[in-house]
């Protein structure tokens, strides 16, 4: 069995993983992050607020979780792929500066939290 990393390790990681993820998206113009087929039909602003929505549900359970409530902000009996799809619905008509903003904002208050 893996050994599970630390506090330390964690957040290390996330910054890594952060910093790259922000590297890569730097010389990008909004042409090319708009541009579908990046995965699949999506593109790079797609995929951006697909992981702003599972940073916002991640935020939601932390806080439902801490009054002993169950999370009520995704419909129970979804597949995995449904609320990929009722993700991508919700904001597919946000533009590409509130998608950056969204997504390095969540990213922050998660960070947040674990740094807590």
């Amino acid at each position: 069995m893996a050994e599970q990393p630390n506090k330390a390790q964690l957040l290390n990681s996330m910054h890594t993983g952060y910093t790259v993820f922000e590297v890569l998206l730097a010389p990008l113009n909004e042409e090319q992050m708009t541009k579908p087929g990046v995965n699949g039909e999506w593109s790079v602003k797609d995929i951006l607020t697909h992981l702003t929505s599972w940073h916002r549900h991640l935020l939601h359970v932390i806080e439902v979780t801490k009054r002993s409530e169950e999370p009520s902000d995704i419909p129970s009996g979804l597949t995995e792929e449904q609320i990929n799809e009722q993700f991508y619905q919700q904001n597919k008509h946000l533009p590409l500066g509130v998608v950056l903003e969204n997504f390095r904002s969540t990213y922050r208050q998660v960070d947040d939290w674990v740094n807590a």
